[in-house]
């Protein structure tokens, strides 16, 4: 006759799963986080690249009789119609930069505006751009991670 013993699970095998799962969760939760900031900038930045084709778009069609900019500051990105920025009308659409990115006050913003220099002016077809150059978008917490949006003379918007 064959005895057996149902064994159950010992205390020492549940520590162990605890101890690998516990693990394994330190090694992932920082690695998320980062992938999620690093997302988060990509998507800034795509959103004022798509702001900006839209001011481009909406000059070059000489929509509403008008030209039309995008201003820009260390935590917002805004498009208005004509030269002026206004900060009453309306009609300005405004995009907020999450708290996790910023436009670095000193050399952020890199533009040949000699009348505002955080100002990009988008003409009519046969004018260059007022205030092409360069923006710099970079994650707060780690100033190596960074994204550089570049407006040619000619209007052409590219990416990084």
């Amino acid at each position: 006759m064959k005895n057996t013993i149902n064994k159950g699970i010992s205390i020492l095998e549940l520590i162990m799963v605890f101890a690998i799962v516990g693990l394994l969760v330190a090694l992932i939760i920082p690695n998320l986080s980062n992938f999620k900031k690093e997302q988060t900038l990509k998507n800034t930045t795509e959103e004022i690249v798509s702001l900006l084709n839209k001011a481009k778009i909406d000059s070059n069609s000489f929509l509403d009789g008008s030209v039309y900019s995008v201003y820009f500051t260390n935590d917002k990105v805004v498009y208005f119609k004509g030269t002026s920025y206004s900060v009453s009308d309306p009609k300005n659409i405004t995009i907020f930069l999450n708290s996790s990115i910023e436009i670095p006050v000193v050399g952020g913003v890199n533009l040949t505006n000699s009348i505002n220099q955080n100002t990009i002016t988008f003409p009519q077809l046969t004018e260059d751009v007022s205030g092409y150059g360069t923006i710099i978008l970079r994650m707060t917490s780690d100033n190596t991670r960074q994204k550089v949006i570049t407006i040619n003379k000619l209007g052409s918007i590219s990416q990084n």
